[in-house]
């Protein structure tokens, strides 16, 4: 009777450790705005490169244009508008150093968050897999249970795989955390996130287990 008790407690704790599916559909809401962020950055590169093509046929015209004014004539209205037309000149060709800066600035920001998101997805993919082998240890552990005969080596063994298991995917999570801006301090039991947008800091106290891993990872999703 008592056997079946500690099985009973040992599936009820091998279920609550591998439930890491809210984790999954966090992930998932990450990677789809990422897409949509790479949409948005794509759309703002094309127009300013459609700008800068505009400001060089512009810039050209000019050019044309004060040419043709100094063949033709000489006389002080040319001149003014000859003075005018080389400010207008510099005017635009500042401008288009300043388009080809910030098209460089979106180009390298452009690849850094598709670094990011290929990070993002290879974690995926593993706590994915992680989770496909929890499912299957967690198909083992309700065969185990209907065991009579399951002696106490077997289930320490199986305890020593939970917690493994387990340890694997809390590491897991602080990995992919700290890559969104959130930090563990082990000393305090706090967890630290960052929101380097609206340049904001949220601390939240862990210790106790006071909060069930579904709240923690909704409290960290909504202000990173």
């Amino acid at each position: 009777m008592m056997l079946e008790e500690k099985l009973s407690v040992l599936i009820k704790s091998t279920r609550d450790n591998f439930d890491i599916s809210n984790d999954v559909q966090g992930l998932e809401r990450i990677q789809e705005s990422i897409r949509q962020l790479d949409r948005v950055r794509d759309d703002a590169i094309k127009s300013q490169r459609e700008e800068l093509e505009n400001l060089k046929r512009e810039s050209k015209y000019i050019v044309n244009e004060v040419k043709n004014l100094e063949e033709s004539t000489k006389n002080s209205e040319t001149q003014k508008n000859l003075i005018d037309l080389e400010k207008e000149t510099f005017k635009i060709a500042k401008n288009l150093s300043n388009l080809d800066m910030e098209l460089n600035m979106l180009n390298l920001k452009l690849n850094k968050d598709l670094k990011n998101l290929d990070n993002l997805n290879l974690q995926l993919d593993q706590i994915k897999h992680n989770y496909d082998i929890n499912k299957r240890k967690l198909s083992k552990t309700n065969k185990i249970s209907k065991k009579s005969d399951t002696d106490g080596e077997e289930e320490d063994e199986e305890d020593e795989d939970d917690r493994k298991i387990s340890e694997n995917a809390k590491i897991l999570k602080l990995r992919l955390y700290e890559s969104t801006g959130v930090k563990f301090n082990k000393s305090n039991n706090e967890i630290i996130i960052l929101n380097k947008k609206n340049n904001q800091t949220n601390i939240l106290k862990v210790g106790n287990n006071e909060y069930s891993d579904y709240f923690i990872s909704n409290f960290i999703w909504d202000r990173i």
